[in-house]
Order: structure tokens, then sequence, then C-alpha cells
């Protein structure tokens, strides 16, 4: 046991994790209670270069808790990733250095920064280096981490925002998706999840999503109208989350991304919920997503709030998986 400013945590140190199919992002399990809606959002502001609160506390209320003037994220990947220093599009270069040469080893995003990151704040990033190597045609992702919470960061946000940066980068070099290390000086869970823990590893025979074949929509946008769909997706999604528009989840065919479609899609739905309205649209929504392991998550996700399956209409093999969460205890 371990005393942070968190509390209590249960921590190793020094770990090595390797992902062998990182596309395999979407984390559901009993007891998890992990909110997908959340996920998406998070990892598309970071991948626009945002660090604004104002977007990001609509899904994660949390948000305002970690930033140091209510505003933005100090150390929000985005900026420091897309725009460093007003400089430096840390994204664009390390795809032209691929580009360039496939076997180059200096394809590295930096994201702690010692001008500012050695001050007090609320606010310091974990995650604090990332290497893009590509050997026998898979694009290898290798992420240095310094503190890492199990629950709201490694299996909460960063597998997940990396493993889609990773998709990205390997369909723009085409080249196949490689395994994933990560390598972190503090791996540790607080005392507030110690009880989940327990939950979770009681229920270790749980089938996962990907047992019963599902699989995320493909990214497919070239680099030069990456920012272009994100600036679309974004556009839209002010509009839904302001109230502007109330037509239908349709709004995202102006997404031409088959993956950001379903994004846009999955956060359509979560507006719909977090304004009130009836399960009976959320639902007439959701069932318009395409089968996919994002949609199961958005359903798993009402379903701790709805307890059955009832009032949804799925195919058996959706049906088959989501009947593990049926009845599960709080």
């Amino acid at each position: 046991m371990v005393m942070s400013r968190g509390g209590n945590t249960k921590e190793i140190t020094s770990v090595s994790i390797s992902v062998s199919n990182p596309i395999e992002r979407v984390l559901i399990l009993p007891y998890r209670n992990n909110n997908i809606f959340a996920t998406i959002a998070e990892t598309l502001w970071v991948m626009s270069g945002r660090n604004d609160i104002e977007f990001l506390s609509f899904y994660l209320p949390r948000a305002f808790e970690f930033s140091d003037d209510g505003k933005v994220w100090r150390a929000g990947y985005g900026p420091r990733m897309r725009n460093w220093h007003d400089q430096v599009d840390q994204l664009a270069q390390v795809y032209e250095l691929l580009r360039a040469d496939p076997y180059t080893r200096r394809a590295v995003l930096s994201l702690f920064d010692p001008i500012s990151d050695f001050l007090p704040s609320k606010d310091i990033p974990c995650n604090n280096w990332l290497n893009f190597i590509v050997r026998d045609n898979n694009l290898n992702l290798n992420i240095a981490i310094r503190s890492n919470d199990l629950f709201w960061g490694f299996s909460g946000i960063n597998t997940f925002e990396w493993s889609f940066l990773q998709e990205a980068l390997a369909f723009w070099l085409g080249t196949q998706i490689g395994k994933t290390s990560f390598f972190v000086g503090s791996l540790h869970y607080y005392e507030r999840h110690f009880a989940s823990a327990e939950k979770i590893i009681s229920a270790r025979e749980f089938k996962s999503v990907y047992d019963y074949g599902f699989s995320s929509p493909k990214f497919s946008t070239c680099f030069q109208d990456f920012d272009n769909e994100l600036t679309k997706l974004f556009q839209i999604e002010e509009l839904m989350r302001k109230g502007k528009i109330s037509s239908n989840i349709k709004e995202f065919e102006a997404i031409s991304d088959p993956l950001l479609e379903v994004f846009g899609q999955m956060l359509w739905v979560y507006s719909l919920y977090i304004r009130g309205e009836s399960m009976s649209i959320i639902t007439r929504h959701i069932e318009n997503i395409p089968e996919s392991d994002l949609k199961l998550a958005g359903i798993e996700f009402f379903l701790r709030k709805y307890k059955n399956l009832d009032w949804i209409s799925l195919s058996q093999d959706e049906k088959d998986f989501l009947s593990q969460f049926v009845g599960l205890e709080d």
C-alpha cells in the first residue's frame, strides 16, 4: 500500500505491458463501468489538438477537478502533440519522417515539457513519450508513462486513444498495425476502486466482445483530409451539444470516415441521454448505429441503468454477449 495525493493506492513499479492487437480497444467488462462515450470524446479532443474544458466537461464532468484555471487542461496532450509551443505539429512530423524512411528510429512524440512541467500544477502529463517504429511492415508503438491509474488512465482512456492514433498512422503509411508496448514507472489504482477490482477479478471467465467476433469500423481517411474530417465532426457536435440541431443521428453521415462517423453517432446518443430524452428516443438512435464493439459498449452503459435488454432490438450475437451483464449486482 502506498499513500499518494489521491489516497491509498496499490502499486506496481517498473511495469512493461505488451498489447498484441491494440485495435481491440473497447473494454466491456462486468463491474468495470467504463463510459465509452467519454472515452470517444476525449480521444477526438486530443487528436484535434484541443485542451478546452468546455467541450470535455460535457462528457467528463470531473474534468474541472484537474484544471488549474477551469478553462483548459494545462498539460492536455492535444496541443502538445499537434502544436508544440505554437511551432510544431509533432504528428505531421512523425508521419513525414516515417513516410520518407520507414526504418527510422526518430519517429517520436514528446508530451512532457521540462519548461512547464516541473512547476506546481494539478495537471502534469502522465504519458510522456511515444515512439513509432516500423518493422516487417508492422507499425509498432512504444509508450513511456511516468504514472498510470489503472482505472482512469491505462484502461480508461490511454489504450483507446493511442490505439486510434496507431491505427490512423498505419493507414496513412500503408502498413499493418503492430503491437503496442507500455513502459510504466508506477501502475496503480486507488482505494476508491479496490472493491471494483476484486469484482472484476472474480469475473475472469467472462467472454469479451472480441470473442464474439465484433470489431470497430475501419479508419480510412488520408492524412491530408484528417483535420478536415475532425473539423466537420466537431462542428456537428457543437450544434448538437448546444441543442441547436435536433433532427437525428444521420447528421453524421456528412463524415466520410466510417470510424469517425460512428464516433459521432455515439456522441449524439450520449447527448440525448444527458438532455434527458426518453429511453425510446435513445433506443431508436442507438439501433441505427452499425453493429460493432462501440455500439455494444454503448448498450452496456445503458444496461447498467435499465437492468434488462427488453428495451432494444438485438441480433442473436449481440444478445448472447450482452446477456452476460444482465442481473449483475451493482
